[in-house]
């Protein structure tokens, strides 16, 4: 089994569009979308 902790650890490193089936509209909103993306840009 796994902790509560421990599963909130490991989502961490999980981009929250993979967790959550966000549409497209609202991922033009998202911080996290926006940092991942200028990250890829960076690459």
């Amino acid at each position: 089994g796994i902790s509560i902790a421990g599963l909130r650890q490991l989502l961490r490193y999980a981009p929250c569009w993979n967790i959550r089936n966000c549409p497209p509209e609202k991922r033009k909103d998202c911080s996290a979308w926006k940092a991942a993306e200028r990250a890829r840009e960076g690459d």
